[in-house]
């Protein structure tokens, strides 16, 4: 399991004008291009991941209470 700063080392291996590609599965059946780079919060035994805190951004959304969930901190990279 990749951890930021395990991410960061791996990556400064190579240009950093090289685009970020993500496969949708493990068996390559498709890829697209990163896009978005989040914290949020994942709870391993639920296989969730949810809001760290709720903030008047996140309320204008559509977040409620509900998305904070108790998990280890995380990134979510989105394709």
């Amino acid at each position: 399991m990749y951890t930021v700063g395990k991410l960061i080392t791996e990556l400064q291996k190579y240009d950093k004008d090289r685009v970020v590609i993500l496969s949708k599965d493990e068996e390559g059946n498709g890829f697209g291009a990163l896009y978005r780079v989040e914290p949020y919060t994942w709870n391993s035994k639920w296989e969730e991941i949810g809001i760290e805190s709720l903030t008047d951004k996140l309320k204008e959304w559509g977040y409620t209470e509900e998305d904070v969930i108790p998990g280890v901190p995380a990134i979510v990279l989105w394709p």
